[in-house]
C-alpha cells in the first residue's frame, strides 16, 4: 500500500499534530507501507525525525508539497491519501477526487478562527461539509469528534476511532520519582494552567514542574507564580524541550496532571484526544485529570486515574494532595496495561487495517 498524509505545515513545529502524523507514520512503515508525508516546508527531514525520537526508515519519506499543483503531483501513484483539519478539506478540494482520500477530523475547522482569514471562496463550513460527505473514510481522534462531524455534516463513510499513541510503557528500573507533580503541554488558559497554578497555593511545599511554553508565555504565567510560591509551593517553569525528552519527566513525576479547564474551548472539553494523559498512562504516572468527555474517553475515575470536576482548584488540590500522601499503585498498573492498546505501532495497525477497506 502506498499512503500519502498532506499536512500544510512548517517542520519543525512546536505543536502535537506533527508529533502524531510522524510517528504513525513511522509505525505504518514498520508495517510495509510506503508513506509520502506532505508538508509547506521541511528544513530537514532526518534532523526533524530525531527531534521526536525516530530514526529514518527507506518506507517513509518527508516531502514539500503543502496544495494544489504540488498536492497533485504527490499523490500520483498513490492509493490512498490522508489529511486533516483546515488543511485536510483544503486538499479534499484541490484533489477533486483523484484518489480515496480519508479525512482525519480532531475538532470541526470553524472552530479556527485564523482558518478564516485565509480562505477565500467556499466557506470553512462548506469545504468541511463536502470532505467528510464525500471522503471514502472519516478518522476522528475521538468518538466527540467523529459525533460532531455526523451531527453537522451527515455522510456514511466507513469511520474509525483513533485515540492519540505513546510509546510502549517504559521497562526495566523505574527512576528516582524526584518530582511531585508534573504538567507537560503548551502553556494556555484553554489548557487549563491558571486552574493548576490557583491549586498550588493549597499544596505548601509541593513541588510542580511546568513543561512547555516559550518565555513569553511562561513570563505571562509569573503572577500566578509568585501567589503559589508565597503560599509555600515551589513551581519550576522549564518551558519547551524535545518531545522525545517529554517522557522523562513524566517518569520522574510522582503524580501528574491534565487540568483542562471548563467553558473555554469546545475541543478540550469534547473533542481532544491528550498526548500527554496516553504518556502519562505508558510512564507508570498516577494521573489528575478533569472530568470532561473528552478525557472520559481514556480515563476512569478510579478505575486508572483520578478525575475531578474542572476549573475546582480546590478539588484538584485535593486529588493531587492524596495521591501523593497516599500512592494508589492499582490505579498505575491498569494504566500501564490499558496504554500497551494505544501505542503507535497499536494506532498504526488499527489505522492499515482501516486503510486496506479503503483502498
Amino acid at each position: 500500500m502506498r499512503l500519502l498524509y498532506s499536512y500544510g505545515l512548517d517542520l519543525p513545529a512546536p505543536v502535537a499534530a506533527p508529533i502524531q502524523i510522524l510517528h504513525t507514520a513511522h509505525a505504518l512503515a514498520e508495517r510495509g507501507v510506503d508513506v509520502t508525508t506532505a508538508w509547506r516546508n521541511v528544513a530537514e527531514p532526518d534532523a526533524v525525525l530525531r527531534e521526536l525520537g525516530l530514526g529514518p526508515h527507506p518506507r517513509l519519506r518527508l516531502v514539500e508539497a503543502a496544495g494544489g499543483r504540488s498536492l497533485r503531483r504527490a499523490a500520483r501513484g498513490c492509493d490512498v491519501v490522508m489529511s486533516r483539519g483546515e488543511h485536510g478539506v483544503r486538499s479534499y478540494a484541490a484533489l477533486g477526487g483523484a484518489r480515496p482520500f480519508v479525512y482525519e477530523t480532531h475538532r470541526p475547522v470553524v472552530s479556527a478562527p485564523r482558518f478564516f482569514a485565509r480562505l477565500r471562496g467556499p466557506s470553512a463550513a462548506r469545504l468541511e461539509a463536502a470532505a467528510v460527505r464525500g471522503c471514502a473514510g472519516l478518522v476522528g481522534v475521538s468518538r466527540g469528534a467523529l459525533e460532531e462531524m455526523r451531527s453537522r455534516h451527515g455522510g456514511h463513510a466507513p469511520e474509525l476511532v483513533l485515540p492519540s499513541g505513546t510509546d510502549p510503557p517504559a521497562e526495566g528500573p523505574e527512576p528516582p520519582r524526584d518530582l511531585d507533580v508534573v504538567y507537560a503541554g503548551k502553556v494556555e488558559a484553554r489548557k487549563g494552567l491558571g486552574v493548576l497554578l490557583e491549586s498550588m497555593r493549597c499544596m505548601p511545599g509541593v513541588t510542580l514542574a511546568v513543561v512547555g511554553g516559550s518565555a513569553p508565555e511562561l513570563a505571562a504565567l509569573r503572577p500566578a507564580v509568585a501567589r503559589a510560591e508565597a503560599a509555600g509551593a515551589r513551581i519550576q517553569l522549564v518551558g519547551r524541550v524535545r518531545p522525545a525528552a517529554v517522557r522523562g519527566w513524566f517518569r520522574r513525576a510522582r503524580v501528574g496532571v491534565c487540568p483542562l479547564p471548563l467553558g473555554l474551548s469546545a475541543t478540550s472539553e469534547r473533542f481532544t484526544s491528550p498526548m500527554k494523559i496516553v504518556e502519562m498512562m505508558a510512564c507508570g504516572t498516577p494521573i489528575v485529570a478533569s472530568d470532561l468527555p473528552s478525557v472520559r474517553e481514556l480515563l476512569t475515575d478510579g478505575v486508572n486515574a483520578k478525575l475531578v470536576p474542572p476549573s475546582d482548584p480546590a478539588a484538584l488540590a485535593a486529588a493531587l494532595r492524596g495521591l501523593l500522601d497516599h500512592p494508589e499503585p492499582a490505579l498505575v498498573g491498569r494504566a500501564r496495561t490499558d496504554a500497551l492498546g494505544l501505542t503507535w505501532a497499536a494506532r498504526a495497525e488499527k489505522l492499515h487495517r482501516f486503510l486496506e477497506r479503503i483502498a
